[in-house]
């Protein structure tokens, strides 16, 4: 085959620096917080796109096209305000995200699961204090209670033999852990014509990310509590039958036992238990169509008729086996099942031309 290929490519680099961010405000001012230019954050990478396009000889009826686009990007925290002192953020009893220098913005901030406990015997006891590890409040010893069997084992990496159950700051339990922020996305468009035949493609892509699967925590944890012990049975009732959930002493489980009415809250979501590997290739859209010659169309005194047809959301590889949808998650790296799926698309048109 003795055609011509044109190619092209682009490439950017970026590097910046920026960073509004909220500051809490004293009481007495009667606002709550401002903007402020604290911080300082650097964003670098590189931006590449791609066209290739193979030009065949007049008798030759094949034709081929090419687009690709990829991002390569980091971001990091290079200074924090007052001193470069952290911040926290998430919901109401738990912090999920940490803005801290070093790390990558909007860093996770977890606590550590090791696994399940599956008797109560594998509770560690205190050699100075003589009691089983807690879970509770620091600050108040007397709503302490010690872990047992079918609850998920945390590391206890400040040693004070407690995980606080409600912290909305800085703990010594928790670590920055994961990166919400894609290093790598980017998209492939591929055209094919040959004759009246066009076939063309698309897939996009995102590779070294995490998820936090807030879906599968809120979902759980609704077991335990939602205002009156046995609410959510009335709406929802997931099949736990095929999932290894601890259910008697001595078994060694994925997940931890599901009580209704607890007040224990084992499927809190700040823990790497729900960290999920955000990695997908999807095939996006899949297209096919026929066009009717012109000598076909003489009869019909029509100057165009085309028969196409269209295939969205044809299928995606992914990392995770957890999420319903790698790419159905928000700019914090977050999978809460909010908003409706990726759904299944099938179209049959005819382009018609008069």
């Amino acid at each position: 085959m003795n055609g011509k290929y044109y190619f092209s490519a682009d490439v950017y680099v970026k590097n910046s620096k920026a960073g509004l961010i909220d500051m809490n405000l004293q009481s007495t001012t009667g606002i709550a917080t401002a903007k402020t230019n604290g911080a300082q954050l650097r964003n670098s990478g590189i931006d590449i796109n791609f066209q290739f396009r193979n030009v065949m000889p007049e008798k030759s009826a094949l034709r081929w096209e090419i687009m690709w686009n990829v991002s390569m990007n980091q971001n990091l925290v290079v200074s924090m305000p007052n001193n470069n002192r952290d911040l926290t953020f998430g919901n109401l009893f738990n912090t999920t995200h940490i803005l801290t220098r070093g790390k990558a913005v909007n860093t996770f901030y977890l606590l550590k699961t090791l696994g399940v406990y599956a008797t109560d015997d594998d509770v560690p006891t205190d050699k100075y204090t003589g009691k089983k590890f807690q879970v509770g409040a620091v600050n108040d010893p007397a709503s302490n209670n010690p872990f047992r069997a079918g609850e998920f084992i945390f590391a206890d990496l400040d040693g004070d033999g407690i995980i606080d159950a409600f912290n909305g700051g800085i703990t010594g339990d928790k670590i920055p852990y994961g990166n919400p922020n894609p290093f790598l996305t980017g998209g492939i468009t591929q055209n094919f014509y040959w004759k009246n035949f066009t076939f063309g493609f698309l897939c996009t892509f995102t590779f070294k990310r995490d998820v936090l699967n807030l879906y599968e925590s809120d979902t759980y944890g609704r077991y335990g509590w939602d205002g009156s012990g046995n609410e959510f049975s009335k709406y929802a009732v997931s099949d736990l039958s095929s999932m290894n959930i601890w259910r008697k002493p001595g078994d060694k489980a994925q997940y931890a036992r599901m009580d209704i009415g607890t007040y224990r809250y084992y499927y809190r979501a700040d823990q790497t238990f729900f960290l999920e590997k955000g990695d997908y290739f999807r095939i996006k859209n899949v297209s096919f169509g026929y066009t009717l010659k012109e000598k076909a169309l003489k009869p019909l005194h029509l100057n165009r008729l085309r028969f196409y047809g269209l295939m969205d959301n044809v299928y995606m590889f992914q990392a995770s086996k957890r999420l319903p949808d790698a790419e159905n998650v928000n700019p914090y790296g977050e999978y809460n099942g909010v908003g409706y799926p990726s759904p299944h698309k099938y179209t049959l048109g005819i382009d018609v031309g008069f």
